[in-house]
Parts: C-alpha cells; structure tokens; sequence
C-alpha cells in the first residue's frame, strides 16, 4: 500500500513519537555495563599452602610375644572395628604349659589346705598342753609358705593367661589396613610388624606455613581447603598451631580441617589459602573492575550522573592487595564510587552508559 502523506507530514509524525516516548529513546542509548560500588573495607592478606591429608593415629601393629603366626585375618584396604582380631598366633605350646600351670596351681590349693588342718590340729593340742609350742610355729611356718607358694602358682598362671591371649593381636581402634607385612607361617619376635592400621575418623590436614606469618596466626584465622581431587575449595577451621618452627625451611605446621564431608583419604596432596587480616581499612572493588594496559598502566571506569545521562570516566588507580575476587586500592578512588564491573573492556572516556538492573 502506498503512502499518501507528504514527506513533511511524515517528519511531523515522527517528532511528535519521540516527544511522546523519551524515556525510550533514553533507555536504548548508551552502552549496556554493570556496576557496584567502592567501598572502605579490612585490606586481607592471602597466604597460598601446601600441605598433606594425614590421619591422627597411624600405628604399625606389632606382637609383644613370639610365636608361628598362623593366621591373617585381613588384607590391605580392609576397614577394621576395635577390638577386632588381626592376626592369630600358634597357642598349642602356651596352652600345654598353661595347663601345666593350672594343675600346679590346684597341687598348691591342696596343700594349703592340708597345712592350715594340720595348723589347726596343732592349735587345738595346744589349748591342752599336748604338743610343744615349737610344733605349732613349725606349722604356723608351713601354712605362710603354702600361701606363698600358692600364690605364686596363681602369678604364673595369671601370666600365661595373657601370654595365651596375646597370641590373638586385635585392633586397638577403628581405622583401615594400609599395608600387610606378614603371612601365615612365619614365625614373628616381640615387636615385629604385623601390619599398618591407620584412624580415618576426623583427618586432618597438615599445612606448613611460613614463619613470617606465626604472629597474626590463631585458630580463628579464616582458611580456605582444596583437597586433590576436588574442583573448588572449601571453608576450613584450623584446629591447632605448632608452635615449633623447621630451622631448615623456616616453617611451622598448621593443622586443619575442611567444614562438611569431603572425601579424603591420608597421603593426599591439599592446597590451602590463608586469608589474614593485617589491621587496616582500604578501597576496595571488585576485581573484574580493573582495566590493566600492557604498558603497565591499571585503570577502572567509574559512572559520573552529574549530566543528564551517567557517562563513563576513566580513573587511574594504585592496587594494593588482591584477595579473593576483591582489590584494595591504595589511591585512585573514594569509597562509595560507582565502578564498571561488566563491560568495560572497550569504553571510552565520556561515552554515554546504560546501566544494566
């Protein structure tokens, strides 16, 4: 369909749309950009760790008899409760000699018995005057050495019940076989390997930290985890500080824990980052609010409303720590400014912005 209307008719139609719908007009110019704010914030000093996944007990299990080991009852990797039985020991030579103990410890019952009649036998002459005193003591004596006696069967017996025992080796705590060094029919000596048991309940993480960092260092100093393995890092909570420092390396050992159930196992690789406050208040912005030139030069843009549509401005500004995905500036900028955190790249000083909700 063709139109009628004379150009200038048409000229007129289309002033009278954009005096009408202004704020449209308005709203499509400009470059689209994000912005936040500057503000006054503690500057945080990160500190970057390496550190290892370690268990609080480890222990290399060992016997404290000698004997023929004549079972194994786990395998590496095995998840062992206390009290379970690890490895058993050959008891047939400990259990003949205990028996031998047993019937000897019975013998000295008996006679224990048969003196203290024969005291009171004695006891009961004397009250009518027909045995010599000396008799009496004599037998008072033989009652003190059949208690002695017995006492001592019961000693030995006692001991090869132990001994008898202690030919069965049990876990002395909840934890996972890392390493078999023993099999069935080798004969083992007080003290020798059996096997590696190690705790994986509440592992920690050791971290060695430098030493320039011990004074501003406690246990509520805010540090972020990475076990190897995991993508991001976690919040973690140092547990303890040894206070010991490595003369060679100059170091100290933290200890730490990641907050929540991540998956770790002991000898792992973890990385650490200390986040440490160093007492003072700066500007701080967003790190994606940096501009850096290859020459060297580090800029921000900042919005100025003062006209009638915010523009872009260019400012100069001095980093002075990087923490997170924040930057403290040591000159440049007040806190408060409204800086572009998102399209900034190809700005141009006074160029006209529209700001993105």
């Amino acid at each position: 369909m063709t139109d009628t209307r004379s150009p200038l008719c048409r000229c007129l139609a289309l002033m009278t749309i954009a005096l009408m719908f202004p704020w449209a007009q308005a709203r499509e110019s400009g470059v689209p950009v994000a912005t936040d704010k500057a503000a006054l914030a503690p500057v945080i000093q990160e500190v970057p760790l390496s550190g290892t996944v370690t268990s609080p007990q480890t222990s290399l299990i060992s016997t404290s008899v000698a004997g023929l080991v004549e079972r194994v009852h786990i395998e590496a990797g095995d998840r062992i409760k206390k009290g379970s039985v690890l490895v058993s020991l050959d008891p047939e030579l400990v259990r003949h000699e205990l028996s031998r103990i047993e019937a000897a410890t019975r013998q000295a019952r008996v006679s224990l018995a048969d003196a203290r009649r024969r005291l009171s036998e004695a006891q009961a002459l004397e009250n009518r005057r027909s045995i010599a005193e000396s008799e009496v003591e004599s037998r008072r004596t033989e009652v003190q050495a059949a208690l002695a006696n017995l006492a001592q069967r019961q000693a030995e017996q006692d001991l090869q019940s132990v001994l008898l025992d202690r030919h069965e080796i049990s876990a002395p705590f909840d934890g996972a076989v890392a390493r078999k060094v023993t099999a069935a029919g080798e004969w083992v000596d007080p003290g020798s390997p059996l096997l590696e048991l190690v705790n994986l309940t509440n592992i920690r993480i050791d971290f060695a930290a430098p030493q320039e960092v011990f004074a501003q260092l406690t246990t509520d100093t805010a540090i972020d985890i990475q076990p190897a393995g995991h993508p991001e890092p976690v919040v973690g909570k140092i547990t303890r500080i040894v206070p010991v420092t490595d003369p060679q390396d100059r170091s100290f050992i933290i200890h730490a824990q990641p907050q929540g159930d991540i998956a770790m196992t002991p000898g792992m690789s973890a990385k650490g980052l200390l986040r440490l406050s160093t007492g003072d208040d700066a500007v701080v912005i967003p790190r994606d609010a940096l501009i850096r030139s290859p020459t060297g030069r580090t800029t921000a843009w900042v919005v100025d409303r003062s006209g009638e549509a915010p523009v872009a401005r260019e400012r100069k500004v001095s980093v002075r720590a990087t923490f997170g995905d924040r930057v403290a500036l040591s000159e440049g900028l007040d806190a408060g400014t409204e800086v572009v955190v998102r399209g900034n790249s190809r700005l141009q000083d006074g160029q006209q912005v529209r700001i993105d909700e």
